[in-house]
């Protein structure tokens, strides 16, 4: 019971917030409007894939202006890296402690750290009005630095569950 907590606590709260995020009014709105929603989500995207997705946000025609409700989204965004790096911290910290701390601190905490840093980071050049395009690019890569971050940690932290119950 007590590795399932360890484990699906900070699995959880990931889960629900990206569900929650994903569950937005905005979401739905701007996910039904931009076709380079995904990309931007995935980390495969550059200035011209931002500027098309920004564009395809703006009113006229007789559509709204979606590029309000995407800033709030991406503000709203700001707040989750600490809540899901803190629950991986947590977890983290539980079962480094209860294998007897078999290495140091910082490599322990440094996927968790690098997920949060290029999330924000990520966020804060796509809520920049005119970001240089290498700026962009770089935002592209901390997408797929904060991916790889979120999956590192939860493999480290299973790997340190495993070896606190094996």
């Amino acid at each position: 019971m007590e590795a399932l907590l360890i484990f699906g606590g900070p699995l959880a709260t990931l889960c629900a917030g990206l569900l929650y995020l994903a569950g937005r009014p905005e979401h739905h709105a701007i996910a039904g409007r931009s076709p380079h929603l995904r990309r931007l989500l995935l980390g495969l995207y550059g200035p011209e894939v931002l500027s098309r997705h920004r564009h395809a946000l703006e009113g006229g025609a007789g559509r709204p202006d979606l590029t309000k409700a995407a800033r709030r989204l991406l503000l709203l965004d700001l707040a989750f890296p600490p809540i899901y790096g803190g629950a991986l911290a947590a977890g983290l910290l539980v079962a480094w402690w209860k294998i007897g701390m078999p290495f140091g601190l910082s490599l322990l905490l440094l996927p968790v750290i690098l997920a949060m840093a290029a999330d924000w980071f990520e966020n804060l050049v796509q809520l920049a009005s005119r970001p240089s395009a290498v700026v962009v690019r770089l935002a592209g890569v901390a997408t797929v630095l904060k991916l790889v971050g979120v999956t590192a940690s939860f493999v480290l932290l299973l790997w340190l569950v495993v070896r606190v119950y094996a």
